[in-house]
């Protein structure tokens, strides 16, 4: 079932650092089984109620309206762009830098932005474990 707010589907990457490697996924929201697809998960992983609730809660309008980047630049910091995709409209790019937990100053580009900067943190983090051996998160 697509969401209300039109997002169908949304990719993510994380590159920079000091040791710059891309760590990336997507996100299917269209279809009968919503999930994530990356290197840190076997097929599809589907997302929980929560993980939807944030989706859903995104503003595309008030998102196509921000200024991208969202955060200056961090030397040495990691850079991290999301696209969201719609049908029947262009979409969206969004780029911010973080050095550590997403700036609080995400909360005030839209409703959520904050939320989705935190998860797709969350996300790296899971591939990071993956390909490392660590435990995940």
């Amino acid at each position: 079932m697509p969401l209300a707010n039109g997002i169908q589907k949304m990719t993510f990457e994380r590159s920079g650092g000091l040791f710059p490697l891309v760590l990336s996924g997507t996100v299917l929201l269209a279809g009968a089984t919503p999930g994530v697809e990356s290197e840190a998960s076997t097929g599809l992983r589907p997302l929980t109620p929560d993980e939807l609730a944030m989706f859903a809660g995104l503003d595309p309008a008030r998102l196509r309206s921000a200024a991208s980047p969202l955060t200056p630049p961090v030397p040495d910091g990691y850079q991290w762009d999301v696209t969201l995709e719609f049908a029947g409209a262009a979409p969206i790019a969004l780029r911010w830098h973080a050095n550590g937990a997403p700036p609080r100053s995400l909360a005030s580009v839209a409703p959520g932005m904050a939320d989705l900067a935190a998860w797709v943190r969350r996300e790296v983090d899971r591939i990071w474990a993956h390909r490392t051996g660590a435990p995940p998160p």
